[in-house]
């Protein structure tokens, strides 16, 4: 799916360096009797950077005036753009060497030749030439559909920055075009953005006061690349904007799913008869547990010809969980369910009609969860810091929705300014992973500088 983009037009027409093609002139003094700098060439190169017309005009018009003033020419040089036509027109009373390498004749529509004076404005054969990139391509790697000529492409999105340098760019597309993943157990993307040529730009690192970060996938740990990188200033601070996923995080693993029934008065003393109760991992409530377990004995009664009856209950009002049971329950066994249901791990023997929890049935192993962000500071775990930038519970049903939007943000200082990947994860009160089930997650986040 192609959504939303805002960044700031900031993309380089001039380039230097040892990629540099478009960014030098050179003007040939014209021999005088007077002038003892006969056929003296002065070079001009412009730093790589985004530019308009105006900008070009006045660098090279400051730098022509520090020549004149070190060597005593008299040289004059301006150059302008017709609002109308797009054509360029340039006075320079020297002799401009367009046809030299790395010539910005292009830029300026002019071809390169050796050509001057103009002591009136000469005019551009062609259009000034300051869009050296034609579209901009959103290129997405987990998304596939789209192709660049006859070639697959990860492209989402093209679109062309028609506004002046410096001026924001916000895209939000009013239709939008979806394409297909190339994968489905998402735990990082990569965005980027490239030219039309599929070549990588830069946008001179332009630095934000203000962005927000989405994150979705089906894992707790989340992790996104950016390239180019986000620049931010140093006071920045980052806060959870929303946090919305599902209430599946496990009640029961492999570290409390087992118990057994015994039969009692079974025709074999020797060797009692043994129903092996395990439950996957899951996350559970009272009902699901019950279901679940009268399942597996139901098989085990008509494998054995036995009749074990078995059934759980909550109270409502205490939340003891009450268990009617005819034979032995043995909540001692390593891995026991014993501490979920509220029993302790021993054994019960069917003397009452109904067996009543030491405790309130504790369903919830999970106490809080937090969200961990690599690039923030600030927060402790008891005398520990930590990343920690929020911390919920999930009262719901499991399967419900949960949705944490905090009304207040709290915010938290970054540990980097140049940001080009960011991961997020959820973890339980001691800082261990939880696990989701695959449930989509998506976490968004808001970073500002402080104050603003």
């Amino acid at each position: 799916m192609s959504g939303g983009a805002s960044v700031y037009n900031a993309i380089q027409n001039s380039k230097m360096k040892k990629d540099a093609f478009n960014n030098r002139l050179k003007i040939e003094v014209i021999p005088s009797k007077r002038n003892k700098y006969k056929s003296h060439i002065f070079a001009f190169c412009l730093k790589e950077g985004c530019y308009e017309i105006e900008d070009i005009n006045n660098k090279i018009a400051k730098e022509l005036s520090q020549v004149n003033n070190k060597y005593g020419t008299q040289l004059i040089f301006s150059v302008r753009i017709d609002p109308v036509d797009f054509r360029t027109y340039i006075k320079c009373n020297g002799i401009l060497q367009f046809n030299t390498q790395y010539s910005i004749a292009p830029v300026l529509g002019f071809k390169k030749i050796r050509c001057g004076p103009f002591h009136e404005a000469c005019r551009s054969e062609k259009t000034a030439n300051l869009n050296t990139i034609n579209s901009i391509k959103v290129l997405c790697n987990i998304a596939h559909g789209s192709f660049n000529n006859q070639h697959q492409s990860h492209s989402i999105y093209e679109f062309f920055p028609s506004g002046r340098t410096g001026t924001k760019v916000v895209q939000s597309p009013s239709n939008l075009i979806y394409y297909r993943l190339n994968k489905i157990d998402i735990n990082s993307i990569t965005v980027q953005l490239v030219d039309q040529n599929n070549n990588p730009f830069d946008n001179f690192n332009e630095t934000l006061t203000s962005v927000t970060l989405s994150l979705t996938g089906n894992a707790t740990i989340l992790s996104v690349n950016y390239f180019p990188s986000i620049n931010l200033y140093e006071d920045s601070e980052i806060a959870l904007l929303c946090l919305q996923s599902f209430n599946s995080f496990p009640n029961i693993n492999e570290n409390n799913n087992k118990f057994s029934i015994e039969i009692v008065d079974n025709e074999n003393n020797n060797a009692p008869m043994m129903c092996y109760i395990k439950l996957e991992e899951g996350c559970y409530e009272i009902e699901d547990i019950n279901q679940r377990v009268k399942k597996q004995i139901d098989v085990y009664n008509s494998e054995n010809l036995t009749n074990i009856t078995f059934d759980i209950s909550v109270d409502p009002n205490d939340f003891r969980s009450y268990i009617k049971c005819n034979g032995v329950l043995h909540f001692e066994i390593p891995y026991s369910i014993a501490p979920v249901l509220g029993f302790e791990k021993r054994q019960y023997k069917p003397e009452y009609e109904i067996l009543r929890s030491e405790k309130a049935a504790n369903l919830n192993t999970i106490n809080s969860i937090k969200v961990i962000c690599n690039i923030a500071q600030g927060s402790f775990n008891n005398h520990l810091q930590s990343h920690s930038i929020y911390e919920f519970f999930p009262s719901g049903r499991t399967g419900s929705k949960v949705i944490q939007s905090p009304p207040n943000l709290k915010y938290y200082k970054l540990n980097k300014t140049n940001i080009d990947s960011i991961t997020v994860q959820l973890v339980d009160q001691d800082h261990k992973p939880i696990d989701n089930f695959g449930e989509t997650l998506t976490i968004v986040l808001h970073i500002k500088r402080y104050g603003s």
